[in-house]
Order: structure tokens, then sequence, then C-alpha cells
């Protein structure tokens, strides 16, 4: 059955429907569902959810603390995973994560022993491990700038 606290919305502020044309969506949820064990037995957060979202379509997730939705989105950048059910891009499941796909923590996730730079220098050598160090160290210094972060780069968070 599913979750009646859970809901999704398009641009207009409408409820989703499937895609009835022969193109693939860029994101397909497809009847996914995600239990977690506890020591009261399962805990099911999703149960039964589709949705579909075309390319640059902007769209809102809405519900009450603990519906689902961080659950979701993290199956979406490839943090978590359906107990059942698939998460497409583009027609392929999502396994893992990737830079096409961009996440916003709650909470901050840095390691705090490490400067700004270094953080986002562990992300940016996990992305591009071949790349010289030289090219790696310009993209982090152009991304903080671009953030209005580049005279703090080498703060550690607090």
């Amino acid at each position: 059955m599913p979750n009646p606290n859970f809901t999704a919305t398009n641009t207009l502020g409408k409820p989703f429907s499937t895609t009835t044309t022969n193109r693939r969506p860029f994101l397909e949820i497809k009847d996914v569902s995600k239990v977690y064990p506890t020591k009261k037995g399962p805990f099911t957060v999703l149960d039964g959810v589709n949705l579909n979202v075309e390319q640059g379509e902007f769209i809102c997730v809405i519900g009450h603390s603990g519906c689902g939705k961080s659950t979701l989105l993290n199956m979406v950048s490839g943090l978590n995973f359906p107990t059942s059910g698939q998460v497409l891009l583009e027609g392929e499941p999502i396994t893992k994560p990737g830079p096409d796909r961009m996440v916003v923590f709650q909470n901050y996730a840095l390691l705090p022993w490490r400067t700004a730079f270094e953080n986002i220098y562990l992300a940016v050598n996990a992305v591009y491990p071949n790349k010289p160090q030289a090219e790696k160290r310009a993209i982090v210094r152009d991304h903080l700038a671009m953030v209005g972060l580049a005279d703090a780069m080498e703060k550690k968070p607090m």
C-alpha cells in the first residue's frame, strides 16, 4: 500500500501520472519499496512508489518527517538502494553514487580534521583519479570560488 503521507507533485503542483509516450523518462522510480530491519520487526519506509521525471523538470517531494523523502533521494543519488523495485536514470539502474548526480546533505558531511580544500579534493580525486594533480587542484579552487568560499579554502569545518 503506498504511503499516504508521501506526495510528489510536478512543476504545476499536479500529482504525477505515468508517462504515456513511448519516450523513456530521464528518471524512473518503479514500484520502489524500502524496508529496514528493526528489533521490533521490519519497518516499511516506502511502499510501491512510482515516479517519472523528465530531463530539466523541477519537482518537489513533500511529506512529514520520517515519511521517506530522504530515503528516496538517497536512492536517486546512489547512496541507498530499494528493497524492491527499481530506480533508473536514463534507463540504467542506479548502482552507486556518480558525478552526474548531486546531493546537498541535511547535516554537514565534511571531515572535520581536513580543510575545505582537502574535503573537496577527496571528491574531485574520486571522480577524476587519472587527471593530473594540478588540474584537480584547479577544479577545487574554481568550485570553491564559484560558491564564494575561496577565502575559506584553508579553514576546517567547525
